[in-house]
């Protein structure tokens, strides 16, 4: 069996996050990873990390956009306080993937976040992606 003489690796580590004040109306969607981060190769998504200061629940939706079109990847309920004080920062990876830990994105794609509801006032929820680009 010939071995693969052209791996790709996930070479280039990058970060990016967006953050939720009281000011967003509801429904507003925010881009995570613009297709211009990605290169041709692809990029690999570790972690979605998400902090709250909010006192209430929080329902936030992850979008992947493929050609266009977005396509819901999870819609999930984020605890008071999560990454404050003792309740811990949310990982929303486990739930989109729970099996391998990580998504692909290809050349073109876009992830997005959505809040459901707006913030409590002098509230924030930040969302923090992090991942490599692959290179060959």
């Amino acid at each position: 069996m010939a071995g693969n003489v052209a791996p790709i690796f996930e070479n280039l580590p990058w970060v990016s996050g967006v953050q939720y004040v009281a000011a967003d109306a509801a429904n507003t969607k925010k881009t995570l990873v613009a297709a211009a981060d990605i290169p041709a190769e692809g990029m690999r998504i570790d972690q979605i990390s998400v902090v709250s200061t909010d006192t209430a629940t929080k329902v936030f939706r992850v979008w992947q956009n493929i050609g266009g079109t977005d396509y819901l990847l999870l819609d999930y309920t984020i605890p008071i306080g999560a990454g404050t004080g003792t309740t811990p920062i949310v990982d929303l990876i486990q739930f989109i993937a729970p099996v391998l830990g990580y998504i692909m994105l290809q050349d073109a794609d876009i992830l997005k976040v959505e809040n459901v509801a707006a913030l409590t006032a002098a509230k924030t929820v930040d969302i923090v992606a992090r991942g490599g680009k692959l290179t060959a």
